[in-house]
């Protein structure tokens, strides 16, 4: 298993292969791990960065160290988070608003989908969901990328089956792609 910074220093890496046109995203993740680093050394409960205080971020439990960064990956809408309990409506929502959205995405078989689930517990039809999106995206060319929270929730993202590939590779396993089980 990985230490909590092998894996922050991972999403630092991943940063680049996903975002290699947005240097300004690659130094705001570094400068962030920087600043959880100096918190952790100085047993601080609250990041400061370019002299604003975050205080909504604690480090108690070791995989805390990444949750700044997976926020900014959602805050600037390179990934889709919600509940483990979301509705298959809620979770298309978000993900259609992304800009990695494959606009050319077939939506065919999501009736079907849904007949064939109803009943299903709330928790139980969003992972299968998922997990037919993903298939259904990989037989369209594009990967379903879902990044491990460390939570009850799920965040995923759209973009191209060899680039989530090597991502799922350098990433220690808390980034794969979402496929059928």
């Amino acid at each position: 298993m990985q230490s909590s910074s092998e894996r922050a220093e991972a999403l630092v890496v991943v940063a680049a292969l996903w975002m290699p046109d947005n240097p300004e995203i690659h130094a705001w993740f570094r400068a962030v791990l920087d600043a959880i680093y100096v918190a952790i050394a100085e047993d601080q409960p609250f990041i400061v960065l370019d002299g604003e205080v975050f205080d909504e971020y604690t480090f108690d439990e070791p995989d805390d160290i990444a949750q700044p960064l997976l926020d900014c990956l959602v805050y600037n809408d390179h990934l889709a988070r919600f509940d483990w309990k979301a509705s298959p409506e809620e979770i298309r929502r978000q993900l259609e608003s992304l800009p990695s959205y494959p606009r050319d995405l077939p939506w065919d078989w999501y009736p079907v989908f849904l007949q064939a689930n109803e009943g299903l517990h709330l928790g139980d039809l969003a992972e299968c969901f998922l997990q037919a999106l993903g298939e259904n995206c990989h037989s369209h060319g594009t990967a379903l990328l879902a990044v491990d929270t460390q939570s009850d929730s799920y965040a995923v993202t759209f973009m191209p089956i060899e680039l989530a590939e090597q991502i799922a590779g350098t990433s220690y396993g808390w980034a794969s792609p979402v496929r059928s089980a």
